[in-house]
């Protein structure tokens, strides 16, 4: 994918600190979507976070 293709899906100011942890619920990194799954770039690799059908979450490289 080009870099110069790239559109912003959304704007997330997610989380919260609490006793020096940040949380974030699954509904925010879905964006309260029905979306199955969400594509987490973490230094220059991609990862695909999933939810299942049992409401578990699977991350996959």
């Amino acid at each position: 994918m080009n870099n110069d293709n790239k559109v912003n899906a959304v704007s997330l100011g997610i989380g919260f600190q609490f006793n020096n942890d940040i949380q974030i619920e699954s509904s925010e990194l879905f964006a309260n979507t029905n979306a199955d799954s969400v594509k987490i770039k973490h230094l220059n690799e991609n990862y695909v976070l999933e939810k299942t059908k049992n409401g578990k979450l699977i991350l996959k490289k």
